[in-house]
């Protein structure tokens, strides 16, 4: 079993400090700066994560750069708004190492755009944030986070999920999991699953709480990254306090996956006071649950085949392919009582981080604990 809280959980986690894969206005820092602009730290017993509020402007891009990134930057915009409007993540992260990072960020240069090269008219100031992997591996198991408060604003993308490190044939291989992942002021979870193709889900006896993100059903149950435009199957939650400030204003809660070789994968999501006994004595047994929010079952997505070697992630991204989205920026959904345009008053998510008024004071974890209890183990 690893257990990382507040007397280690730093020393067990590497930083991620290269392009965020998912384009989002942010400079993923490493633990020693982290620590210095207090964006780390272990107090009052629990794991501190937060994001800095210090803009960074980087040098203005060149005129042939400016000219390539404004034609990329064009073509993205415009499939992100086309694939997101059903609320959905589209553009996943496909790297977790620092090796894979440098495959990622090289790759994707011709194509995607860094946060020192955004602009046609003046460079765009980004923040600095935190992403961190465990260097334990698992495969299989039950995961459990507890946390009193996690990152809410305008903007932010925050997320607690696992995936392999440097798969063999890069991301999807080996799949990916999210078990915590939401934007700006929402207040309902995103449960999600990202796969290599053929792993899929049988809605008609598929028992779930949570609803598919995808209106087109065939889509919204075929996990497969390269075939969903990166969207892999993802359920919305029926709750409105498993994320955002509902979670937040309940002192947090607590988030469940079980990656079980024979049954599939599920996510679960407990209120401290009707969080299972068997959790708290440290023997989750999951068969005493009820129905998950989330379900993927073994019987159309083997987990032998699809999910190895995975390490727990959080990332802390701002804008970039899923909050910076222009419609939802624009539009409320999943619980959010008004779009962030209208709670804001600046028409992107660019305009607001770029503004004197941007607020972050609410965009930081409090974790108690992760624990993962590892059922098998694979190389």
């Amino acid at each position: 079993m690893a257990n990382y809280n507040k007397d280690n959980f730093y020393n067990n986690h590497y930083f991620f400090t290269f392009r965020d894969p998912t384009h989002g206005l942010v400079q993923f820092v490493g633990q020693s700066e982290a620590s210095k602009l207090g964006m780390i730290s272990t107090t009052n017993g629990q794991v501190y994560m937060g994001y800095a509020t210090t803009r960074i402007y980087p040098p203005a891009p060149s005129t042939t750069s400016t000219s390539t990134t404004s034609s990329s930057t064009s073509t993205s915009t415009s499939a992100t708004s086309t694939s997101t409007s059903s609320g959905a993540p589209r553009q996943r992260r496909q790297a977790t190492s620092s090796a894979s990072s440098s495959v990622a960020s090289s790759s994707s240069s011709t194509t995607s755009t860094s946060a020192a090269a955004t602009s046609t008219v003046a460079p765009i100031p980004y923040m600095k944030a935190v992403r961190v992997s465990s260097f334990d591996t698992f495969t299989t198991g039950v995961f459990i986070l507890d946390a009193s408060h996690m990152p809410v604003g305008c903007g932010v993308w925050p997320a607690w999920w696992t995936v392999p490190t440097n798969p063999a044939g890069g991301w999807p291989n080996g799949g990916e999991i999210d078990i915590v992942e939401g934007i700006s002021y929402t207040s309902q979870n995103t449960y999600s699953v990202h796969t290599t193709p053929g792993c899929k889900v049988n809605s008609t006896t598929n028992a779930q709480l949570g609803s598919y993100q995808l209106q087109n059903i065939t889509q919204a149950t075929n996990c497969a990254s390269a075939e969903t435009s990166n969207q892999g199957c993802g359920v919305q939650s029926n709750l409105r306090n498993d994320f955002g400030v509902g979670y937040n204003n309940q002192g947090g809660g607590i988030h469940a996956m079980v990656w079980d070789k024979d049954y599939g994968i599920k996510s679960w999501f407990f209120n401290r006071a009707n969080a299972p006994a068997d959790i708290a004595a440290g023997k989750p047994d999951p068969m005493g649950w009820g129905t998950p929010q989330g379900s993927w079952p073994a019987t159309d997505c083997d987990p032998a085949k699809f999910f190895f070697n995975h390490v727990s992630v959080f990332s802390n991204t701002i804008c970039g392919d899923w909050a910076g989205d222009n419609f939802l920026w624009n539009n409320a959904f999943q619980g959010q009582s008004q779009s962030c345009a209208q709670r804001t008053g600046y028409p992107t998510c660019q305009a607001y981080v770029q503004s004197k008024d941007v607020d972050f004071s609410q965009a930081y974890w409090l974790i108690n604990s992760v624990k993962v209890y590892q059922t098998a183990r694979t190389y």
